[in-house]
């Protein structure tokens, strides 16, 4: 993210503790990919921590690539794909995971988008501003990509049925158009600091489904 890597590993730890702790909250297998969201974004935050030493450094070219196309995959092939399915999986309402299994559809499009950039030039990273700007010689990102990116990994939670998760996808628009506005070449870096660090709201919402199955016991 922004800033430093020492922000980035802090980061790291942090929702890394709340990643263990959320997935001791939860009963059924289907969840376990869901509660697994902090993990992933807490190495994630790892791996941004380490480029910004090498960065810094700037005489690692080989070790600069690799953490940048790893960082790179994680925001486009990982997140479009598993938001969705992750909450596709504990939805109980059939209707809301048909709507759902759309979305994941548009988001396993960007993931082609993306894998495509990977092997056809990659990405490149350096410091701008305090942040990581990720860029790419491939031109094939549109405005629609763009579009269809924010809807993968936003859409999924507003059209669960609980509460809770709908606040965490509002969370997740808010801090996207914050990050746009005030970041808007290095978006991506700062966004995802931010998307880590709401993760761990996901930690409440296994603790009050928890709480709501052991008193029906």
């Amino acid at each position: 993210m922004c800033f430093s890597a020492e922000v980035s590993f802090i980061a790291s730890a942090g929702i890394s503790v709340i990643g263990v702790m959320t997935l001791r909250q939860t009963t059924h297998w289907r969840q376990w990919m869901f509660a697994s969201l902090p993990l992933v974004f807490a190495s994630q935050q790892f791996v941004e921590g380490l480029l910004w030493l090498v960065l810094l450094n700037g005489e690692m070219p080989l070790r600069q690539y690799w953490l940048t196309q790893i960082y790179s995959g994680y925001a486009g092939v990982v997140w479009p794909a598993i938001v969705p399915l992750s909450i596709m999986l504990i939805e109980s309402n059939t209707v809301r995971k048909s709507f759902m299994a759309l979305i994941l559809i548009i988001g396993l499009a960007t993931v082609v988008s993306t894998i495509n950039i990977l092997i056809t030039g990659g990405f490149s990273a350096q410091i701008m501003n305090s942040s990581i700007l990720y860029d790419y010689s491939n031109p094939i990102e549109t405005y629609a990509t763009k579009w269809s990116y924010l809807i993968a990994i936003g859409c999924a939670f507003f059209l669960s049925s609980q509460p809770v998760i709908r606040w965490i996808g509002a969370v997740n628009v808010i801090t996207f158009g914050i990050s746009y506005y005030l970041y808007n070449i290095t978006y991506i870096s700062v966004w995802c600091f931010f998307a880590a660090v709401t993760s761990g709201l996901i930690y409440f919402y296994f603790r009050e489904q928890k709480k709501d199955i052991n008193k029906q016991i």
